[in-house]
């Protein structure tokens, strides 16, 4: 992987742009190693804290239910422990997506 801007995988992580909801390639980008579940996890956590949008609420779950049931997967339920929980909430106050 020599040459590969290391701000993509960054940005892929840090950056809150609606047209970065792309499952397969943050999929590749994680099973590549150039971002982490710990800081995808941690990442989704605080964006879905702070916005609800229908996008990134399917976005979460359709990366988590990737990761799960990819063959051989790529996490497991707890390494998305704290972006479940924050689902969890929003399903709750009933501000949920059908995803």
């Amino acid at each position: 992987l020599v040459g590969i801007d290391t701000s993509v995988p960054r940005c892929s992580v840090l950056c809150f742009l609606q047209r970065k909801f792309n499952v397969p390639a943050t999929v590749t980008l994680l099973r590549s190693g150039l971002i982490g579940l710990p800081q995808q996890d941690e990442q989704l956590t605080k964006f879905l804290g702070n916005d609800q949008r229908p996008g990134l609420q399917n976005f979460a779950a359709g990366l988590i239910r990737e990761c799960l049931t990819c063959d051989p997967h790529l996490a497991y339920r707890a390494q998305f422990g704290f972006t479940l929980e924050v689902l969890q909430r929003i399903v709750e106050q009933g501000k949920a997506t059908e995803e």
